[in-house]
């Protein structure tokens, strides 16, 4: 193990803690105003959770959110990765479990007057029955869990993926610079301990 690891410098309590890690990871100074690589960690932080939440699917990354329905179209929420299960009812009463089509086969298929059916288009959930009036004679709400997308939006900020799976945003973070120090040996190691790490998350 590093020494500098064992003197406990490398932490991940927030972001902060992330970026100075990754840069001991580099061996430069993170907080050196006039190295491009130390100034462009927080960059690579940015491309390595665009990844984890294209890739990563654990209860870490779960999410739940809830509206009212008044239209056959509800904005998903602005973290949302893809949809774990999605729900509709009267608040009070049995709530139903809805079934996805793709966009272009959702708009084949005849409004069926009921509920059952839903696609996702430019960042909305699309619903049948697709008629207006359907929606403000009866109240009706949506319950979905997704899989979020996570995001520190400051030095300060954490989240349920760093704190339990630090190594995810570690060697995500160490990939997306790879390219930009163009270290191709530690690139490739950091390839693999990346894989493992999402692949093992996705496993627990």
């Amino acid at each position: 193990r590093r020494e500098r690891m064992a003197t406990g410098l490398v932490q991940f309590g927030n972001l902060q803690d992330l970026i100075r890690s990754v840069g001991l990871y580099l061996d430069i100074d993170p907080d050196d105003v006039n190295d491009p690589t130390a100034v462009a960690i927080p960059g690579f932080v940015r491309l390595a959770e665009a990844t984890i939440g294209r890739r990563l699917r654990c209860p870490e990354n779960l999410a739940r959110a809830v509206a009212t329905l008044d239209y056959p179209e509800e904005l998903l929420p602005t973290d949302f990765g893809s949809m774990r299960s999605i729900m509709v009812g009267q608040p009070g009463g049995t709530y139903q479990t809805l079934n996805y089509l793709r966009p272009d086969i959702f708009e084949q298929v005849p409004d069926p007057g009921e509920f059952g059916l839903y696609t996702l288009y430019a960042g909305k959930i699309i619903l049948y029955p697709a008629g207006g009036d359907f929606y403000t004679a009866n109240p009706y709400e949506l319950r979905i869990v997704y899989f979020n997308r996570p995001r520190l939006a400051d030095l300060t900020s954490t989240n349920a993926v760093l704190s339990y799976h630090p190594d995810i945003y570690l060697y995500g973070s160490l990939l997306a610079a790879g390219s930009f120090v163009v270290d191709t040996a530690r690139q490739q190691l950091w390839a693999t301990l990346y894989d493992s790490a999402v692949e093992s998350a996705n496993l627990s």
